[in-house]
């Protein structure tokens, strides 16, 4: 498998290779960092979930979110199904839960912006 690491600004080419005892082999990598990102997308890809969430009674009709941690790649299209059908209502501050436990595996999804109510 190859990748091209976002770890850092470098953005080094990898190759990983799994090996018949199970073990993982990254080559390409010029830093620690790399390599754990390597193997991380290898065996449990995750992705943030950045959206937006339709506000009721708020200055704004949107409020941006994101999911707390990463969730797993075979997630994201759950995750973003689930958030398509949600509203909140206004107030709402930075770092409010918007769905609790959106992934059976404790992940939030949390606003990132205040909105106001229009009163």
């Amino acid at each position: 498998m190859e990748l091209i690491c976002i770890s850092c600004p470098v953005g080094c080419r990898m190759n990983i290779t799994k090996n018949e005892d199970g073990s993982i082999d990254v080559t390409g990598n010029s830093c620690i960092k790399g390599e754990i990102y390597a193997k991380s997308e290898f065996e449990d890809p995750r992705r943030m979930v950045t959206s937006s969430v339709k506000v009721i009674g708020g200055i704004y009709p949107m409020v941006s979110v994101k999911t707390y941690k990463p969730v797993k790649k075979t997630d994201v299209l759950n995750v973003l199904s689930k958030i398509k059908n949600t509203k909140i209502k206004a107030p709402i501050e930075i770092g409010d839960i918007i769905i609790d436990d959106i992934t059976g595996e404790d992940f939030a999804l949390v606003a990132t912006r205040r909105v106001k109510s229009m009163n």
